[in-house]
C-alpha cells in the first residue's frame, strides 16, 4: 500500500486560512478539495492535523493517493507559503512486532457507552433542566439500544489511552498529554455547535500487534477523523541512554 505525507505551511495573510483555523468543518472542505471529487475521505485514506513547527502552523496530511495541492484555492494571496510532499510507504513495512516507536496523535477524547452507571455519573455534571434532558436522553437511547458519547475526564485520559493503544496493537511506555486548541463543529442533528474534545498525546510505545498498528496508521484512531483528529504518526524511538 502507498502512503503519502504532505506538509502545507499556512499563510496567515490568506483569508481562507483564517476562516479554516476558526472552523474545522471549513478546513475539512479545503483539505478534501485536494483529492478527486469522486473519492471519499476514506477511499483516499485522508487524515490530517494541525501542527506548530519552527514558528509556522502547518497542515500535516497523510493519504494513500497523492494530494493534488494545486487544487487549493490560492487566490491573489497564496493559501500556503510552502508545500512539501513525500512518499512515506516504507513506514508500513518498518512496523514489526517488538519494535520500539515514538508516536504523536491528536485524538478525540470521547467514549461511546451504554453503561447506565457511567451515564448516570455523567448526568451528575448537569443541574436542573439540563440534567433532566440528559436523563431523558439516556432513557431514549437505551430504548433504541444505542450508545451515548461521554467525554473522557483529564484524570482518566492516561488509562483510557492505554486501552485505546492496546486495541490498536501498541503497549504504551510513556505518554505526554496536552490540550489541543478548542474547536467546535455543527451538529448534523441540530445544527448547533458541538465541541470537539481532543488531546495531543505523544510518547513511546512497543508494537505488540504489527497488523493492528499498520491498520491504525493507515486508517487513523477514534472519532473526528474528518476534522483533523485520529492521524497516528510514528517513527523510530531513541535508544535508552541517548
Amino acid at each position: 500500500m502507498n502512503l503519502f505525507l504532505t506538509q502545507i505551511s499556512l499563510n496567515f495573510r490568506n483569508r481562507g486560512v483564517l476562516r479554516d483555523l476558526g472552523d474545522p468543518g471549513s478546513m475539512h472542505k479545503t483539505v478534501m478539495g485536494c483529492i478527486d471529487p469522486d473519492m471519499t475521505r476514506t477511499e483516499a485514506g485522508l487524515l490530517y492535523r494541525l501542527e506548530s513547527r519552527d514558528g509556522r502552523l502547518i497542515i500535516l496530511a497523510q493519504s494513500t493517493v497523492p494530494l493534488q495541492t494545486d487544487r487549493l484555492k490560492l487566490g491573489s494571496i497564496p493559501y500556503a507559503t510552502e508545500i512539501l510532499s513525500k512518499d512515506a510507504s516504507s513506514v508500513i513495512d518498518w512496523i514489526e512486532g517488538g519494535r520500539l516507536l515514538r508516536y504523536v496523535i491528536h485524538v478525540k477524547t470521547i467514549r461511546k457507552t451504554a453503561n447506565r452507571n457511567l451515564l448516570l455519573r455523567e448526568a451528575d455534571r448537569f443541574r436542573g433542566s439540563h440534567r433532566e434532558r440528559y436523563l431523558k436522553k439516556i432513557e431514549d437511547m437505551a430504548a433504541k439500544g444505542k450508545s451515548i458519547e461521554v467525554p473522557i475526564r483529564r484524570s482518566e485520559t492516561p488509562e483510557w489511552w492505554n486501552e485505546v493503544s492496546a486495541r490498536n496493537g501498541m503497549k504504551v511506555e510513556t505518554a505526554e498529554i496536552s490540550d489541543t486548541p478548542s474547536a467546535s463543529v455543527a451538529s448534523v442533528e441540530t445544527g448547533s455547535r458541538v465541541p470537539l474534545r481532543s488531546a495531543r498525546i505523544s510518547g513511546i510505545a512497543v508494537v505488540e500487534n504489527a497488523s493492528a498498528v499498520k491498520k491504525a496508521l493507515v486508517h487513523g484512531i477514534g472519532m473526528g477523523r474528518a476534522y483533523g483528529l485520529g492521524l497516528l504518526s510514528v517513527g523510530p524511538a531513541p535508544s535508552f541512554g541517548d
